[in-house]
């Protein structure tokens, strides 16, 4: 018999259950939990060869959402005292004058940290205050010394304009550069925006932030740097990307092995609690995105009746019937008919290259034509998706087509 093992957590002891939930909780990763990082070395190796050689210019991370950007944020480094990195994060998103507002105030408000910044810091922070408009509410998260964070009611008009903002980038900037030889800015949270705002917001403050000695990365979403390369082949929709960006990093979806080696190095040590049938789900279900196996990982755990002195063993029953509602909505939403859903149900252990599944549908009892559509059908609605090794139907139905 096993003798359950128990744990100091933050002052309280805990089961192996609950620690395992710690491990497997959906964060960025910092400096402090380095060790679980993996598969992302070429990726944190180009963002530190930028920070530290690049002559400045501006720059983009681009990816789906849960691919680990901040992750890289926090881990690349600046080497040498002279220089400096900063993280913004943007939240305030109504308008391109309130993201440019809330990059001066964000910025503003870790420089006021720094004694020979300090003042000037504190009044770019005012100026955004005090030129809103007074039916504008501001606070600081309810307390202007705790929050840090910048929120507004509703306005009708607001005093200042972009390009008054500008001024204050500007000033602060030179005035960093002054401090430090170099400067590296992060500016996260960009990638939840559409892509015409990512590229309005790029345009207008390129003149400002292209300075010698500042780099400037932008986290991106994928289309942005779908855009990018098709600029760069003079085929694009805006073809102003390639002027505005110096070059861009993409984070592809991980293959399922590196899914499930990020879930072994999470779990290390708690390995009897977690069955490797059930990894392998997890990471099927991700569909590259590290994001959505962890999820599946903790809703499995959350989903079960257990007490604060329970161990439970994860196993993949327990994976597939915690996304089962999911994939249900899933399926249901896309509207199959019968035939594109048998066609699903026969490539689920499949996968090749388009013609390749077409082909093997046809093997099927599939007319040519009925599988060309079928694929296309499944293409539009995101069921049949692209990965390194060819197309196949995606991870989030696994747990409806398991039965």
């Amino acid at each position: 018999m096993r003798v359950k093992r128990v744990y100091m957590w933050r002052d309280h002891k805990v089961n192996e259950l609950m620690l395992l939930a710690q491990r497997i909780e959906d964060a960025p990763l910092t400096m402090k939990n380095k060790v679980f990082f993996v598969n992302r070395e070429r990726e944190l190796g180009i963002l530190n060869n930028l920070a530290r050689f690049s002559p400045g210019g501006i720059f983009g991370v681009a990816s789906e959402t849960g691919m680990g950007k901040t992750t890289l944020f926090n881990l690349f480094g600046t080497a040498g005292n002279k220089n400096k990195k900063f993280i913004i994060s943007i939240t305030e998103k109504d308008s391109k004058k309130n993201i440019v507002a809330d990059l001066i105030y964000k910025f503003a408000s870790l420089l006021e940290r720094e004694n020979k910044l300090h003042d000037l810091a504190s009044s770019a922070k005012r100026f955004i205050i005090e030129e809103i408009n007074s039916e504008t509410s501001v606070s600081v998260g309810g307390n202007f010394v705790v929050s840090g964070t910048l929120t507004r009611g509703k306005s009708k008009a607001q005093r200042f304009n972009i390009y008054s903002l500008k001024e204050r980038l500007k000033e602060l900037l030179s005035n960093v550069l002054d401090l430090y030889e170099r400067c590296v800015i992060v500016i996260d949270e960009i990638d939840k925006e559409k892509k015409e705002d990512v590229v309005v917001i790029l345009d207008s403050l390129k003149d400002v932030l292209n300075v010698e000695g500042l780099v400037v990365i932008f986290a991106l979403p994928f289309v942005i740097y779908r855009e990018y390369i098709k600029d760069r082949l003079h085929k694009g929709e805006f073809g102003n990307l390639e002027n505005i960006l110096k070059e861009m990093v993409f984070l592809e979806p991980m293959t399922q092995s590196q899914i499930e080696e990020i879930i072994w190095k999470r779990i290390k040590g708690f390995e009897e609690l977690v069955e490797e049938e059930a990894v392998k789900t997890a990471a099927r279900f991700s569909d590259g995105n590290p994001r959505e196996a962890l999820w599946a990982l903790n809703r499995a755990i959350f989903r079960q009746k257990v007490s604060s002195s329970s161990t439970v063993k994860i196993t993949k029953t327990m994976i597939l019937d915690g996304i089962k509602d999911f994939s249900e909505e899933a399926l249901a939403e896309a509207k199959l008919s019968e035939q594109q859903l048998k066609a699903v149900k026969s490539l689920k252990d499949y996968e090749g290259s388009r013609n390749e599944i077409i082909n093997y549908l046809k093997s099927n009892g599939f007319a040519h034509s009925t599988a060309y559509d079928i694929v296309a059908r499944l293409e539009e609605k995101a069921i049949l998706i692209r990965g390194k090794m060819g197309y196949r139907i995606s991870g989030k139905f696994s747990s409806v087509l398991s039965e």
